[in-house]
């Protein structure tokens, strides 16, 4: 199963193309306009679910499944927190996903304070199940401040500690902020790379690994400031 999420910075139908080329099951794409639908690139899996999430339709949240996988929203989706939708995911496999993009709606202008409201608010509801959020989370170690209250290092621990880990420091041994691999380029600028971009897992959604990729800016900067994040899981 391949899950890959990539902020496409708007003008998704002029892109759905290349998103299409690395075969996902299970697509996410933040700052997507309203679609009605979404034409089938030559030689590839048509769409099976097609679903955004906005009030501008110009720029929301749209989840998309291909080939043997569908989805439906999931009857505790409380739209207080319309940017970390959870979806029943049907297929070879059966989780429930968290498609996540990370905006702050409060006058504290923090992008983690969303993470933890909705965390704590969907916690009954992810027992015992297995679970991924995946998305632009628009957070990193890196940004985090004392003076701040609310930490993307506490939201990880938090995580952590009801079974959900980040799939790609899982496979690289590596320390939230120091990933060698940037998902966010600021102003497309080489040198200004962030990893902020996620697919977190609880452990039975992976039982023989999963494998972490991440776009090259080469290949994608020129489309999106963001990189996709491909997760296979096997």
């Amino acid at each position: 199963m391949r899950v890959v999420t990539w902020n496409c910075k708007g003008a998704f139908h002029r892109k759905h193309d290349f998103t299409a080329f690395l075969k996902p099951d299970i697509l996410i794409v933040p700052e997507c306009e309203k679609l009605s639908g979404l034409a089938q690139t030559f030689g590839s899996t048509p769409s099976k679910n097609f679903q955004w999430f906005g009030s501008d339709a110009r720029k929301g949240l749209a989840v998309i499944s291909y080939g043997d996988y569908s989805f439906e929203v999931h009857p505790d989706y409380d739209a207080r927190h319309r940017w970390i939708v959870p979806l029943r995911v049907s297929g070879p496999r059966s989780f429930v996903l968290f498609a996540v993009w990370t905006l702050p709606t409060t006058p504290s202008r923090s992008y983690v304070q969303p993470l933890f409201e909705a965390f704590e608010f969907y916690m009954p509801m992810m027992k015992g199940l297995d679970v991924v959020w995946a998305g632009d989370f628009n957070a990193n170690f890196v940004f985090d401040r004392p003076s701040r209250k609310y930490k993307f290092k506490d939201f990880v621990e938090l995580a952590g500690r009801h079974g959900l880990q980040s799939a790609y420091h899982q496979q690289l041994d590596c320390e939230h902020g120091m990933e060698p691999d940037k998902t966010y380029f600021h102003h497309h600028e080489a040198d200004k790379g962030y990893h902020i971009d996620y697919v977190f897992s609880t452990e039975n959604v992976r039982p023989q690994g999963c494998e972490v990729s991440v776009g090259s800016y080469d290949d994608w900067s020129k489309r999106s400031d963001h990189m996709p994040v491909i997760a296979d899981f096997h």
